[in-house]
């Protein structure tokens, strides 16, 4: 079983974070861009062993680990996998082509070391290593990447974490009845104890949400895109979906 943590990165080292996300974005984007101008050029996709092939290449001095970068460039492949299957089954699909200032760093197993409670993400020989404490961790994680939390406005990193299933008895003679419901989300018995979960308050907040939602996306419409305005109601939205996320 695996179970993915979010790890917080100290304010000292969040500009370490930054610039590993720059890389990302370089490398990201010069695949978007050579995928893009063979394809127009000569009408062939690029497979994905040849741009591994040429990223080494021209990502060779950059700051990241060598399985960071092969993980940016299958990071684009699996988007552009998504576009080859949606051909015939939705109308005029358009394969990944933005290209990108910072994108999220990924470190694979090699790149990773947990020892006496840090957390310590490689990057190369020519990169400086993330470390951060995490006293309670106790497995060492399998797959990180370092995502920007937007309403924070702060690096994170993301872990995944392989746990072993624990052997549960279970006792064939007792039954636990479960009634799902909208107002009610659950309704259980188990012969003798009756458990009402109320889910009123939750329902008033998700109307809620969607109410001032939709107030501030037809506000955003109003605006020029990308103006101070804009901004501003974009992060009163941004706050709201963050809150309504936890």
């Amino acid at each position: 079983m695996n179970k993915t943590y979010i790890i917080p990165i100290p304010d000292k080292k969040q500009q370490l974070a930054k610039r590993l996300a720059k890389y990302s974005g370089r490398i990201y984007s010069k695949v978007v861009s050579t995928v893009f101008k063979l394809n127009k050029r000569k009408d062939i996709w690029l497979s994905k062993n040849n741009m591994e092939k040429l990223i080494r290449l021209y990502a060779e001095d950059f700051p990241l680990h060598s399985q960071s970068k092969q993980g940016i460039v299958q990071q684009y492949y699996y988007n552009l996998k998504s576009y080859f299957k949606s051909i015939g089954n939705h109308q005029n699909p358009k394969p990944p082509y933005k290209t990108r200032k910072y994108n999220k760093v990924i470190f694979k197993k090699s790149a990773i070391k947990l020892k006496e409670g840090v957390l310590t993400l490689k990057n190369g020989r020519k990169g400086q290593s993330l470390k951060i404490n995490v006293s309670g961790l106790t497995n060492k994680p399998k797959y990180a990447e370092i995502i920007y939390n937007h309403y924070q406005r702060k690096y994170r990193v993301h872990i995944v974490v392989e746990l072993s299933n624990k052997n549960i008895e279970y006792d064939n003679n007792k039954v636990l009845s479960i009634d799902v419901g909208q107002i009610h989300p659950m309704t259980t018995f188990d012969g003798k104890q009756l458990l009402i979960f109320n889910g009123g308050k939750l329902n008033s907040f998700i109307r809620f949400r969607n109410k001032e939602l939709s107030r501030l996306q037809n506000k955003m419409d109003c605006c020029i895109k990308k103006s101070h305005h804009w901004h501003r109601l974009n992060k009163a939205k941004q706050k709201l979906l963050y809150k309504s996320r936890n």
